[in-house]
């Protein structure tokens, strides 16, 4: 009996060791993929062949390549939210500031992954149906942001308002078709959102 069980152990630890490598290989070969030929033009079929493993295995990993582009990202994002958590808990900034930290950060993440990012939100409004803020990195720079609108609301500093949609429309200047077009930059969506957005949530 206790050799029945020490043979499922082992089975057990050499599946994780086997899942681990897979998945190091998968994120690798895809991360040269994109580099090469673009995110919309390699399929998940060309990534398993690439890789040298089958579509299954491949899908029970990643079920999309909207999960594939969300792996590839979050040690940025987790580094990112890491930091900036820490900083909402020890800074003296105003809360209004800390927004706009926030938002100017997504503004130039999302610029820079342009692509990756792209891949996220098609499936989020498709397969995922039309839930984009559910994307976890949105869904926590919402929460955050949220949470200093009620901060400011607190102190005086933010006229008081419904700090849950104001968030939703303080991201929503962000979707992901101005970056791709590439129809504004950065700074000029940054510019405008600081104008219309937060200057008038301020308290006058």
């Amino acid at each position: 009996m206790s050799d029945i069980k020490g043979i499922n152990v082992e089975r057990k630890r050499k599946e994780r060791r086997e899942s681990i490598e897979n998945r190091e290989l998968i994120l690798s070969t895809a991360r040269r993929l994109f580099a090469e030929n673009g995110v919309r033009t390699v399929s998940m079929r060309q990534i398993a062949r690439e890789a040298g493993i089958g579509q299954g295995t491949l899908y029970r990993q990643y079920t999309d390549k909207g999960a594939l582009c969300e792996a590839l990202l979050r040690e940025t994002i987790e580094e990112f939210q890491n930091t900036f958590e820490i900083r909402i808990l020890a800074s003296a900034d105003k809360a209004l500031q800390l927004v706009e930290d926030l938002l100017e950060h997504i503004v130039h993440f999302t610029d820079e992954n342009a692509e990756m990012v792209s891949a996220l939100v098609e499936v989020a409004l498709t397969e995922r149906h039309h839930v984009f803020y559910r994307i976890p990195f949105y869904a926590w720079a919402r929460e955050k942001i949220m949470q200093l609108l009620n901060r400011g609301i607190e102190s005086g500093e933010v006229q008081p308002l419904d700090a849950e949609y104001t968030a939703y429309v303080l991201l929503s200047p962000l979707v992901m078709n101005i970056f791709i077009r590439k129809d504004f930059s950065s700074e000029r969506i940054l510019q405008t959102t600081r104008q219309l957005l937060l200057n008038g949530v301020k308290v006058r």
